[in-house]
């Protein structure tokens, strides 16, 4: 219940605080502040052979984290 709470103030905190200030300049406001799924390229140089591509460490490590975890969750025991 106190993790609600706290999540309800910082979201309340955060949209009063917006709401109240001014909106940045135009010329502020770049790709490198927000967010863009245009500008973001992160299919680009995954690498050519197998062990430097990043889905693939990507998917050990998923594994991983999986096997520990049902390892450790006693369904073994």
């Amino acid at each position: 219940m106190q993790a609600f709470v706290v999540w309800f103030f910082c979201t309340l905190t955060c949209v009063t605080v917006s709401l109240l200030t001014p909106p940045p300049a135009p010329e502020k406001v770049t790709d490198q502040l927000t967010f863009n799924w245009r500008t973001l390229n992160i299919t680009q140089h995954l690498g050519g052979r197998w062990y430097r591509n990043v889905v693939f460490w990507w998917l050990v490590f998923v594994a991983i984290v999986l096997s520990l975890a049902v390892l450790l969750s006693g369904l073994f025991v």
